[in-house]
């Protein structure tokens, strides 16, 4: 299951191997505090319409003896707050390996096609 939490440090990981130039300036000490406050931001204001009674009610789900959303005039949050806090997240996370993937393995293979050139012009002995 994807953590929403974990998508943020997924893409640092990412823009680190990838795009390793531009990590200094978008991971300095006041944008990751600007990046918590605007996912605790997010978090929160998904919860709130639900919490005020607005869309949704927060309460108990008698069949599951949960505290769960419940439906309030025939609407309810859970897609949306499934959309932004799984699907997206599990998209960001597969977007930013599936990158990395590619950035190790066009890498490797430069790597290898030089080790190659310097082995066929006779510079690396085994």
């Amino acid at each position: 299951m994807a953590d929403p939490y974990s998508a943020p440090p997924t893409w640092s990981r990412y823009v680190l191997i990838s795009c390793h130039q531009y990590y200094n300036q978008l991971y300095s000490k006041l944008s990751i505090w600007i990046q918590l406050v605007c996912i605790w931001g997010v978090a929160f204001l998904l919860m709130l319409p639900p919490l005020l009674g607005i869309w949704g009610q927060l309460g108990l789900n008698p069949s599951t003896f949960s505290c769960t959303i419940l439906k309030k005039n025939g609407k309810s949050p859970k897609k949306v707050i499934f959309l932004v806090g799984f699907v997206l997240p599990c998209a960001v996370i597969i977007l930013a390996y599936s990158c990395i993937y590619y950035s190790v393995r066009k890498s490797r293979k430069k790597l290898k096609s030089h080790q190659r050139q310097l082995k066929r012009d006779g510079f690396v002995k085994y």
